[in-house]
């Protein structure tokens, strides 16, 4: 007797909640509808005066999306990482060369540094290469982007040859800037 009436309960409990599920969806579906088509032009609003709106930040994809010349342009520093063995069987990310360094950045590193953020442990299934190009933006310099390279090709950037990379680089070279740290 007590679980049929439980059952009831239940059953009608189920059948309220979803006609009003169904009724909610109609309703508010209805006014949105009606809503929006009434406001067929582009939103506008006026900014106060003397104000500037800003563009969001760049994301990764967009970075990426870049051509090697305009994320060599965009970034403050570009450095040459190599891939050395550790002593506890880690691969330290040491930079091997600053190929570019506007004048004027802060850049905490110099040639023959440990760039930490970069050193792994390596393993059977993934392998990084015998470097990375590390592209930094900002100043002080933050790490934006890299692109692994093995041998003298760069593969994240279509196989490129490392000398081209380091010619772009010296043809982006802001001012005659020179590779030394801040």
């Amino acid at each position: 007797m007590f679980w049929k009436k439980f059952r009831d309960g239940m059953v009608f409990g189920a059948g309220f909640a979803l006609s009003l599920c169904v009724v909610s969806y109609l309703f508010f579906s209805t006014i949105l509808t009606t809503e929006l088509s009434r406001n067929d032009g582009p939103l506008e609003f006026e900014l106060p005066q003397g104000s500037v709106l800003e563009r969001p930040p760049k994301r990764e994809e967009q970075f990426r999306d870049l051509t090697v010349e305009e994320r060599i342009a965009t970034s403050t520093v570009v450095a040459n990482v190599v891939f050395t063995p550790g002593q506890d069987d880690s691969m330290r990310a040491v930079i091997q060369e600053i190929l570019k360094l506007d004048e004027g950045t802060t850049f905490y590193y110099e040639e023959g540094d440990e760039l930490p953020t970069m050193s792994f442990y390596p393993n059977e299934s993934h392998h990084r290469g015998d470097g990375a190009i590390v592209f930094f933006i900002g100043s002080p310099a933050t790490i934006k982007h890299a692109v692994y390279y093995t041998g003298q090709r760069i593969g994240g950037l279509g196989d490129m040859p490392l000398e081209l990379l380091k010619e772009k680089c010296a043809e982006t070279d802001n001012g005659g800037s020179t590779p030394a740290a801040s």
